[in-house]
């Protein structure tokens, strides 16, 4: 069963993902909406990169040395 912090860490992503599709699609519609469409891709991709640095960063080292699985 996955725990509260998975599940926020999956609504991230989707909004991360969601917020660079719009920002593609809004540069793709208005070319002179570059620099909305720019901000919402930057936004976008820092959530995502947030999601995956969040998710293997915060590790004890006995869990590093040892090799157990993230969670």
């Amino acid at each position: 069963m996955r725990d509260s912090g998975s599940v926020g860490r999956v609504l991230a992503a989707i909004l991360g993902g969601l917020l660079v599709l719009a920002g593609l699609a809004t540069v793709a519609i208005s070319p002179t909406a570059v620099a909305t469409g720019a901000w919402l891709v930057i936004v976008g991709l820092v959530l995502i990169v947030a999601v995956i640095v969040e998710r293997r960063r915060y590790r004890s080292e006995p869990a590093d040395r040892s090799s157990l699985p993230i969670g």
